[in-house]
């Protein structure tokens, strides 16, 4: 209920700010009517609650399971994630003030593909193809970070005396390991 709120309250004020307030300005800034589904519907979430694992998950099962992936096809099939997952990724790429800016400009120029190019200096159609090389990028780098930490902390410690080992550090080199052992009254480290 939150979050529907909160994307209902976003949706408004993106329409607002991008209509304006009175009448003439409403007309002269009709551009937001013209603006893709998943434009609007994907920043109003992207607002409304943040990228999260649950939508990088999502997103990396579709990219995962499907042969033929594109930002397009996701656009057909659900707008409002493939337009989260897009404005995470300007976001990711570009910082929080490019969304700003590409509003902006957009509204003032009359044009979706001018308030890219003029805000991040790069067009359209070079962002929707950016949109799963930085994505199938990132989880490809996710994946091999989880296997090499995997790898790096597998070791042994013989207990002795069936006693506890507590409070672990590695040293900043990583070649020596330090730790706590409560044994008869006594901690030795």
């Amino acid at each position: 209920l939150e979050r529907d709120l909160m994307k209902g309250m976003a949706e408004v004020m993106l329409r607002q700010m991008m209509t304006g307030s009175n009448f003439k300005q409403k007309i002269q800034n009709s551009v937001f009517l013209n603006l893709p589904e998943w434009y609007r519907k994907g920043l109003s979430a992207y607002i409304a609650e943040n990228w999260n694992t649950v939508n990088d998950n999502r997103l990396k099962n579709y990219l995962a399971n499907n042969k033929k992936t594109s930002f397009s096809k996701l656009a057909a099939q659900d707008p409002e994630f493939a337009g989260q997952s897009f404005w995470n990724m300007v976001r990711e790429k570009y910082g929080s003030d490019a969304i700003q800016n590409i509003l902006y400009l957009t509204r003032v120029k009359h044009n979706m593909n001018s308030g890219f190019a003029y805000a991040i200096n790069t067009t359209y159609n070079d962002l929707i193809a950016d949109w799963k090389t930085y994505y199938s990028n990132r989880f490809k780098e996710d994946e091999e970070n989880r296997t090499a930490l995997q790898n790096a902390i597998t070791l042994k410690l013989k207990k002795r005396n069936n006693t506890d080992i507590g409070d672990m550090v590695i040293s900043a080199d990583g070649n020596y390991l330090a730790y706590a052992v409560f044994d008869g009254g006594f901690y030795k480290i």
